[in-house]
């Protein structure tokens, strides 16, 4: 900061339904500290708002400037008054030469406004000092105390994981949003980053594996992590409900970040497996064909889902049986306490009795429709193909018969929902077994 002021800022008045005149203006703050003065001048429709800063003082302030009229009327208008350092004018902990020094000339997210100059983004070195961090978040957000740290060796769950770039440390606090917000992190390099873990020397076991699908964690796309946090949930380090999450950050890479480590039939990383676990795989098949993954998303997909349910980092149809064989020896929803069953990937086989399928809830159900008449209908007139094999899933007369009764099924609006899901699931069950029906026993070495 160069000076203490004063500063003004110019208010204009409007009241269509009483003398503007009589209209009342205050300003409050969050942090009275930071000023020596805070002000109203002025009267009728023009007025100012006048503040001194202390002096020597710096930080961040809420003002929350409020206008009541004669009748009762109100309303409101926060900002945030921010007194920076001369070396750090956002106060998020990163020096300003060193944010300048970022990729596409300091504007290292392509906003067209300076990273310094803004407390919800980030860029900063790496540990190694190679590359550049950038963090986003959302705006009203604000980040503070940045560092970064080189990663200390794995263990546990992460044993397997490697951290290339090391720990991005940080508070977040949650200004406008005190409920959750959500952090994009991307870097300047070449790593393939596709995993999310963060580092708690408080838990017993440091190393917290925080995905997307239960409600707080990680999605990975091509480009960048998006990252949603909610203050006070697992993922906010220092464990209170208070506006301000703590954060130590560990993105990463595995082998193969398409199988969910803890339960491998948990497709949407929500903790139970449900048949729309066997829809997303099903789904992904019908929109990109059966393929080899790879180490990284692309296009518009992203992790989870966890569509490689064999673990040979591959699509294919197997990861679909293997799903619903687990449903069907298993009670529909079962948590991820118990182990996954063992499959035989070369000869799928389903059970003819399937409880776990005929007993669906509303969400499953609605979420059923449209992906089964996607595979139906594109079944019947393509094929799913692999580096290592072609496979024709829908060209038998008992598959095209399937495709009209699910049609006939779906404007079948006169009957109870009850009925409507049975016969649904029933049309599921039995489009997965032509499915399979056609898979060859076996196949070539990929």
């Amino acid at each position: 900061r160069q000076n203490s002021g004063p500063y003004t800022v110019d208010l204009q008045l409007n009241d269509p339904d009483s003398d503007v005149a009589a209209i009342n203006v205050f300003a409050p703050t969050s942090n009275p500290s930071l000023f020596e003065s805070v002000d109203i001048q002025g009267s009728g429709a023009n007025r100012q708002l006048v503040f001194t800063l202390a002096a020597d003082a710096f930080g961040r302030s809420e003002v929350y400037l409020s206008a009541y009229d004669a009748e009762g009327g109100y309303v409101e208008m926060p900002f945030t008054v921010t007194v920076g350092l001369v070396d750090d004018l956002d106060l998020d902990g990163v020096l300003d030469a060193v944010e300048d020094a970022a990729p596409n000339g300091g504007d290292m997210n392509n906003d067209g406004t300076p990273d310094r100059q803004q407390p919800h983004v980030i860029s900063l070195p790496t540990a190694e000092g190679d590359e550049y961090w950038n963090a986003v978040t959302t705006e009203g957000s604000v980040f503070q105390q940045v560092s970064v740290m080189p990663a200390p060796s794995p263990s546990g769950g992460a044993a397997s994981a490697q951290f290339p770039l090391g720990l991005l440390s940080y508070q977040l606090n949650m200004v406008d949003y005190p409920e959750s917000a959500t952090v994009s992190i991307s870097h300047s390099g070449s790593a393939n980053l596709n995993t999310y873990y963060q580092y708690d020397m408080a838990q017993g076991e440091p190393w917290q594996r925080f995905m997307s699908g239960t409600g707080v964690g990680a999605a990975v796309f091509a480009d960048h992590m998006a990252v949603l946090i909610k203050d006070g949930a697992p993922i906010d380090q220092d464990g209170a409900t208070d506006g301000v999450v703590q954060i130590v950050s560990a993105p990463g890479f595995v082998d193969n970040p398409w199988r969910n480590p803890v339960r491998r039939e948990d497709v949407n990383n929500d903790s139970q497996v449900s048949p729309i676990d066997a829809l997303l795989v099903i789904n992904a098949i019908n929109l990109d064909s059966a393929r080899p993954l790879g180490d990284m998303p692309t296009g518009s997909t992203s992790i989870p889902g966890y569509i490689d349910v064999s673990g040979d980092n591959s699509l294919s149809p197997i990861d679909v049986a293997i799903v619903v064989t687990f449903l069907n020896t298993r009670p529909l929803g079962e948590g991820e306490s118990a182990d996954s069953e063992s499959v035989n990937s070369a000869n799928p086989t389903f059970a003819t009795a399937s409880p776990a399928l005929e007993v669906a809830g509303n969400q499953e159900t609605l979420i059923v429709l449209p992906l089964v008449r996607s595979v139906l209908n594109k079944s019947s007139a393509s094929e799913v193909k692999s580096s290592a094999h072609t496979n024709d899933i829908g060209s038998s007369a008992a598959s095209r018969s399937l495709v009209d009764r699910t049609r006939t099924f779906s404007h079948a609006l006169g009957e109870t929902f009850e009925s409507r899901r049975r016969v649904l699931m029933a049309n599921w069950r039995e489009a997965l077994t032509q499915v399979f029906a056609d898979w060859p026993e076996s196949r070539p070495a990929r």
